[in-house]
Order: structure tokens, then sequence, then C-alpha cells
């Protein structure tokens, strides 16, 4: 029988705000083969990888895309737009964070918009100027979409630093960052270099669908919500190389795990590919691709949750993620977006 997988978290132990400097976080690290848990700061994490391992990193870049907008009576509504997704004829989807009609006129200064439709939580709008100048309008009054359990304690300027990673690149498409590379530093980068490690890149846009709470749908179905992703010729190329040489996989985030697994066949033939993907990692999944996982610790109903527990289960741990959730917990670990680390070995 599938499960929903949760754990009680005190209310301190969620992150409001990220550690400063980035790599000041802390690493809790588990050995699988050894089962034993030792406590680290993230700068030192190539000291735990073993050499010659091949790091992967999703580059995505994250769209300041929450905007506080005014309907045409004076009233206030904030809309997440949804900037991975399709628009609709020029109409743009966004969620908001209180109920608004079809018909409605919303704007932020010079730029309005339409509302033009509404399918279930999901409404569309329709720029009355030129879309060329979206990225203007996101760049003035977008911030970051922070989770909605982060009080950010930080301001709208830091927030558009310290939730991006620093190397995010490309057209900006997601709506949540990738949150367990938002602890690597030059100085971490410069680390792995020394310790022969090398870095690569692949690319996920990070859906609202991220926020949604796993239901009994979602395991009747065996997917998640879709999103884009790519691996480069070059990238796979490099990555078939390691898988060919025995070198160890690393995957930095769940986003970067679930490009690797989707893509499993085109890492061993290194071929480059682009899709996207609905794939749900639960319970006994036969992981393919990826050796050890970087992540952060995430929200309990979480399919990010399942995941992790999922990847303990392949590599034969004695412990499963509540196991490892509660030890964190004790010694004051740091949970979700802003929070600390995990390395699974």
């Amino acid at each position: 029988m599938h499960r929903i997988i949760s754990y009680h978290l005190p209310p301190d132990r969620i992150a409001h705000e990220p550690a400063n400097p980035r790599d000041a976080s802390r690493l809790f690290v588990y050995d699988t083969r050894t089962d034993t848990v030792s406590y680290a700061t993230f700068r030192d994490l190539a000291h735990f990888l073993p050499s010659r391992s091949c790091i992967v990193l999703n580059n995505t870049r994250v769209m300041p895309a929450r905007v506080d907008l005014t309907k045409e009576t004076g009233g206030k509504v904030t809309m997440l737009f949804l900037v991975n997704e399709p628009a609709r004829d020029g109409a743009l989807p966004a969620m908001a964070d209180r109920e608004i009609r079809v018909g409605t006129v919303v704007s932020a200064s010079d730029y309005s918009f339409d509302v033009v439709d509404q399918d279930r939580h999901i409404f569309f709008l329709k720029p009355r100027f030129d879309p060329q100048k979206l990225p203007y309008f996101f760049d003035g009054y977008g911030r970051m979409p922070l989770p909605h359990y982060v009080e950010s304690k930080i301001t709208k300027d830091e927030e558009r630093s310290r939730y991006q990673t620093i190397y995010a690149s490309g057209d900006s498409k997601s709506v949540a960052a990738p949150t367990a590379g938002l602890h690597f530093t030059e100085r971490v980068f410069d680390s792995l270099k020394k310790h022969n490690i090398d870095v690569l890149t692949v690319t996920l846009h990070v859906g609202q669908g991220t926020f949604v709470p796993v239901t009994h749908e979602h395991f009747a179905k065996g997917t998640l919500h879709e999103e884009p992703y790519t691996i480069s010729d070059d990238v796979a190329v490099e990555l078939s190389r390691a898988r060919r040489e025995g070198r160890p996989i690393v995957a930095v985030g769940t986003t970067s795990l679930r490009v690797l697994e989707t893509a499993h066949t085109h890492v061993y033939s290194g071929r480059g590919v682009s899709g996207t993907t609905n794939l749900f990692i639960h319970g006994d999944y036969k992981f393919s691709v990826v050796d050890h996982l970087i992540t952060n610790f995430h929200l309990p109903g979480s399919s990010l949750v399942l995941l992790v527990d999922a990847f303990l289960r392949h590599k034969g741990a004695r412990r499963n993620v509540t196991d490892l959730y509660e030890m964190a917990i004790r010694d004051g670990f740091r949970f979700y977006s802003f929070g600390d680390a995990m390395l699974i070995l």
C-alpha cells in the first residue's frame, strides 16, 4: 500500500533566511554503506565525495514572478505567474491569492492585464501592453516566489540574489529555486576542482506543482506534474563517459536527479535531449544513473520527501528518511528552502 510520509517539525526549525555566507550552512552526511551520520559545514562538501566524482547541478533561473496588482475597484490581488507553462492565446497563466472574476482588469503602474479566462485555480491574464516588455514588468514589479512558509527576513533585493543559485543561466523560467544549489559558492567549486570532481549542469524549470502535496491520485496515475528539462549534447557525452569509467554521479537536488533518471537512456548513450518529465519517484524505484544525492530537508507529505526515502531504500540504508530527519531536528538543523543540506552517500 502506498503511503504519504509525514513528520512533525517544530516551527522554530523552519529557516526564514539563508545562511551567510551561503556555504556556512550545515551539512548532514549519511553514509549508507556504514550506517554512520556525521555533521559538517557545506564548504567542506568536497572532503566527503569520492575522488573523480561527477557532480550535476540544475542551472535554471528563477523569475521574480510574484506580483502585487491592483483591480479597477482599488482592491489588491497577488498573482504568481506560472512562467514555465504555456500561454493561452497570448494570455499568461497565473495563480491568485484570492478569487477574482473573469473580465477584471488588474495593473501595476502602466502595466495592465485583462483576466480573460479561468481553469480551476489558474487564471489567464492577457497583457494590454507589448508582450516584449514583460521582462521589464517582472524586473520592475516582481518579487521572488518564496514558498508560503518562509517569512522572509531579508530585503527584496537580497531575495533576488539569495533565492537564486550563483550559477543560474539562461531565461528565467522557474517559479521555485533548486534549493540544494543555493549552498554553492566559488569557494566550494574551487574545493571540488582540487579534489578532481567534475561539475556538469542540466536544466529543469521548476513549476508550481512542486508545492502541491502528494495525493492518492498521484499514486493511482503514477505521475507528477510536468516540467521541461534539457541535457545538452556535451553534458550527455561527459555523463556517458563517467558511467563507462565507473565514476560516481552526484545529483545536486531532486530536480537534477529527476532529469538524470528521466533521461537515463540518453545519459548512457551520450545523446543530448530536451523534453518534459512527470517522473514520480517513490517506494522501491530502481535508480539507473545517480549514485549519491545532495538535497535539502523537505516538507512532510511532499513528493520530494518520498523521493529521498526511495533513494535511501535503493541504497539499502538501515535508516529511513524520518529517522534521519528526527536526528536532524534534534541537532538543530534548519529545514526547507533556506535551510541546511543533506548528503546521502
